[in-house]
């Protein structure tokens, strides 16, 4: 009789143990069938979010494969996009006059390369870049400056050739070298703004971008560099960025030219890249504080002049566009900078 009532006993707690565990696996799957936000769950990682929203981005385009025959020129190079910007690498130590090399600048934050193509569609005003209206004229560009060491070797490799660039500094880096950013100016070249700290603006709110815009018109107004041009950091810009350069009375400027010579070592690439895409009016985007960059700079510049081309600064391209004649030439050293000496915030 023990015997029986135990093995009684020990089937009764069995059973209370197989409704416990099936009462709980009913309930893990209730809640992952009908919970909000359970699909997350089991859903496909890899997978793009389908009408998220009206202004869903098309899925992102896998890259080309650089052998690929439909790469860009040279057979391997991918065709610069116009769109795109990434800043200058600060891996390579820049090498001064006194052949000793500099210690290496503090490393810029590293934001998303390519330009958001939401953040332009959103802005309605577009911004300049470059116009087939103005000839035969192109206008070099240069970004991120400046750089010890390396931007002396810019200015003297432009001299040489006798033309003039725009140069579009950052105002942290302006705080950090004042003397290079005024020597720039002092020279005749033209100076631009490419924001305080290089972020990307559209990511921010208007008070936000009015302190970016407040304290970058602070660093020139500090060496007496007048600024009447602004290009946003990554080509990416809106109504709210666009407005506030307009407020501080300057053009927002971009580029159609874009030889990557941020992910390149090669400076053959990088003046491929930029004599096969270049055209009437075009506005030419390089950056500062890379040697494939500075040993490319003769080549392209000769290249340039050999398609029959003149190279202005962007204020003379837009000027250019506007009327539809070319202006006339000006070395760098006729140029004047003025004070900026209001803060239009």
């Amino acid at each position: 009789m023990r015997k029986i009532n135990q093995c009684i006993k020990e089937t009764h707690i069995r059973f209370l143990r197989m409704a416990i565990w099936f009462e709980f696996m009913l309930t893990v799957l209730l809640i992952t069938l009908l919970f909000p936000g359970s699909q997350y769950l089991y859903a496909n990682p890899d997978a793009y979010p389908v009408n998220v929203t009206a202004e869903s981005p098309s899925p992102p385009v896998p890259e080309k494969n650089p052998a690929s025959p439909e790469a860009g020129p040279e057979g391997g190079e991918e065709k610069p996009s116009v769109d795109t910007e990434k800043p200058a690498a600060e891996t390579e130590k820049p090498v001064p006059e006194t052949g000793k090399p500099a210690p290496p600048p503090p490393k810029q934050e590293e934001e998303t390369p390519a330009s958001d193509p939401k953040d332009q569609a959103e802005a309605s005003k577009p911004i300049f870049r470059g116009s087939t209206q103005a000839g035969k004229l192109v206008a070099l560009t240069f970004d991120d400056g400046p750089y010890a060491g390396w931007t002396a070797e810019y200015l003297k490799t432009l001299e040489a050739y006798q033309v003039p660039a725009t140069f579009f500094l950052v105002g942290t880096r302006v705080e950090k070298y004042p003397g290079i950013a005024q020597k720039i100016a002092e020279q005749g070249f033209e100076v631009g703004s490419h924001s305080y700290r290089h972020a990307k603006l559209t990511l921010e709110k208007l008070e936000i971008i009015q302190e970016d815009f407040r304290k970058t018109a602070l660093a020139f107004s500090n060496i007496q560099v007048e600024i009447k041009l602004f290009r946003p950091p990554y080509g990416a810009y809106n109504d709210l960025v666009t407005g506030t350069a307009d407020r501080y009375h300057q053009k927002s400027v971009g580029w159609n030219v874009d030889p990557r010579d941020w992910d390149t070592h090669d400076p053959q690439k990088i003046v491929n890249r930029v004599l096969s895409h270049v055209s009437d009016g075009s506005i030419i985007l390089l950056h500062e504080g890379r040697k494939s960059t500075l040993e490319a700079l003769p080549q392209i510049i000769r290249g340039l002049q050999e398609k029959g081309y003149r190279l202005v600064t962007v204020s003379q391209l837009i000027e250019a566009g506007e009327t539809g004649e070319e202006t006339s030439p000006q070395s760098p050293v006729d140029s004047e900078q003025t004070n900026f000496g209001q803060d239009n915030t």
